[in-house]
């Protein structure tokens, strides 16, 4: 077998990168869900955050319950680590199990306070939502939720100062009530809300990013914070001082608006995230909407007053896709940034596997973002992993997450974090252990591979064949189709799969350069084209694939050609934007020529 290119263009430009998985065949990947340490819940399990107490150990609060989500007898309890997720202590209720419907307690957020409570643990607060006025139905709703009540009530607060063991009396905050809230399902006779984000302190204040809702069960929403001046410094609950934000200007808050813009979005924008910035008083919120793109707003004055919230973007300007599914952004002890999304466009509730990772770095006091990497993947793509939190630990990382009826931990590897990181600076260090001998790549034994091309625009004009193996029925195919775009075509054993990128934009004389991936873990294939992670473009809901994990085996030869390496591993993302930033020079020269 010989692989031919349609076009010569110089030496550094990468025509092909194929191989196998890092991952010794048979062998377990850590990205699997499965391979996770589990977190005890009684059944449902939801929104598994993680503080570390002043002893290095761990502790879980989770929204559990004896039936699925939303059903009666939810409440929220808390479990405690100190083999960094290993294992678990047995769960401890923070509000009382009563399983009788009216008496729902939810979506608890905890924080810890290192220098209150005891010298061992310091103090742990745990805010959640609980149904405190006891409603069991819903007005005027005939749909099968009319009876969940997991979203509305009251908010509230206990602590625990010996690590989760016991915890305090509940103490009630009084949210003022907005023009959200008496527009809402009730007419205002009820307030719906609910958070996801772990409260931040400063030396300022506290405060926790909430999601007020108009119409039940979480539609017609927009976003909050709850500031606490005195929280830190005042370990009596009953002298905290709590007030909403953003304030009106007319100190009436029935007049008050949340965090939404009608302009950008449609009026669903919930699960807001808040995120300190380096500088002291700069904040980002960031949430989910139902238009397939995140959300972000800014605020420079401790979140008293904050931007119009607008699509979030990566450096080039395009939007950064997510489904109406969580997203969280984590500020590491180093200053530098996570973003977990799911990398795609759509506006519903599902597609939630896989989960992708993003890297950030300030600049200008705006976040630059990476091109991302899967993060954590399940078989199923039905299963929805969502909720998650990060952990840090002397250079270690882990990851919470859920599909609901488990909760489980995982070491995610450092490298990959730290390679999201690489694609910012201004040091490129390409791979380049090639193929030296013919392989045969089985996705069924965990082995994959990916495939990187360079190509002028006019190739994409004249739909070449860019590059391909020399055997007609069992091979590859690179192409460019229609759109422009180029396109990839596998054959083997009479059986054949292609998928495409999006749109290639058409310049005149522009040189490209392409890496594609099948990474056989969450059978996903990928194309990075000139350094950017393929998303959909808001063209389609998907710029990713699912490829057949019993697609018969592919054969793959060393190259003989110059333009072209070909490594015996899948490339991670940041290993293609490496390649990309490594020849760009000399595309840019030749794109020049041409």
């Amino acid at each position: 077998m010989t692989i031919i290119s349609t076009r010569t263009i110089s030496r550094c430009l990468i025509a092909l990168l194929l191989g196998l998985l890092s991952v010794a065949s048979g062998a377990q990947d850590w990205r699997n869900i499965e391979t996770g340490s589990e977190i005890p819940a009684e059944g449902y399990a939801d929104m598994p955050l993680v503080v570390t107490l002043n002893d290095g150990s761990w502790l879980c609060t989770l929204t559990t319950g004896p039936g699925r989500e939303g059903a009666p007898g939810q409440y929220v309890i808390a479990t405690r680590s100190t083999d960094q997720g290993q294992t678990w202590s047995e769960p401890v209720p923070i509000s009382p199990r009563i399983t009788k419907h009216g008496s729902e307690s939810s979506w608890v957020v905890p924080l810890h306070v290192p220098h209150q409570g005891s010298e061992k643990f310091g103090r742990v607060y745990a805010f959640y939502v609980t149904n405190g006025d006891n409603i069991t139905e819903v007005p005027g709703l005939e749909e099968r939720d009319n009876d969940r009540v997991d979203m509305l009530g009251w908010y509230v607060y206990r602590f625990s100062d010996d690590g989760g063991e016991t915890w305090s009396a509940q103490t009630r905050i009084d949210i003022p009530k907005t023009d959200a809230d008496l527009n809402n399902t009730f007419g205002g006779k009820v307030q719906m809300f609910w958070g996801v984000d772990e409260p931040i302190s400063t030396d300022e204040r506290t405060l926790i990013a909430l999601t007020k809702i108009r119409t039940h069960l979480v539609t017609d929403t927009e976003g909050w914070l709850l500031a606490c001046d005195n929280l830190t410094a005042e370990t009596d609950p009953a002298k905290h001082e709590w007030r909403l934000l953003p304030m009106g200007n007319d100190g009436d808050p029935q007049t008050w608006k949340g965090l939404r813009s009608e302009t950008n979005f449609r009026t669903t924008q919930a699960e807001h995230d808040l995120t300190a910035l380096n500088k002291p008083g700069h904040f980002i919120l960031i949430n989910r909407t139902d238009t397939g793109v995140l959300s972000i707003s800014r605020s420079t004055d401790n979140g008293s007053t904050w931007s119009e919230p607008e699509p979030m973007t990566y450096p080039d300007g395009s939007a950064i896709r997510n489904p109406r599914a969580n997203a969280k952004v984590w500020k590491t002890k180093h200053g530098r940034y996570l973003l977990w999304f799911h990398n795609h466009g759509g506006t519903r509730f599902e597609d939630r596997n896989p989960g992708w990772l993003a890297g950030g770095i300030e600049h200008d006091e705006q976040i630059k973002w990476s091109q991302p990497e899967i993060a954590l993947y399940h078989n199923d793509p039905s299963v929805r992993i969502s909720y998650p939190d990060l952990i840090e630990d002397s250079g270690r990382y882990w990851i919470t997450e859920t599909e609901k009826e488990t909760a489980r931990v995982h070491e995610i590897d450092a490298s990959l974090i730290e390679g999201l990181w690489a694609q910012l600076d201004d040091q490129h260090t390409p791979p380049t252990d090639t193929l030296t001998e013919p392989a045969s790549i089985d996705f069924g034994a965990g082995q994959g591979f990916s495939i990187a091309l360079a190509f002028s625009n006019y190739d994409l004009a004249t739909l070449s064949v860019l590059a391909s193996s020399d055997d007609e029925r069992d091979g590859w195919t690179i192409r460019a189709v229609r759109g422009p775009s180029i396109e990839i075509e596998l054959r083997s054993e009479g059986q054949t799969y292609t998928w495409q990128s999006d749109r290639v934009p058409s310049v005149a004389g522009k040189t490209h350069h392409a890496v594609i991936t099948f990474d056989s873990g969450p059978a996903i294939v990928t194309m990075t084209i000139n350094g950017k992670v393929h998303d959909g473009t808001g063209k389609r809901q998907f710029g990713w694939g699912r490829f057949p994990r019993k697609f018969p085996p592919i054969s793959l030869m060393p190259s003989q050609n110059d333009d072209i390496q070909i490594f015996a591993r899948a490339l991670r993302t940041s290993e293609a934007v490496e390649l990309y930033e490594a020849c760009r020079e000399a595309l840019d020269a030749i794109t020049a020529i041409l």
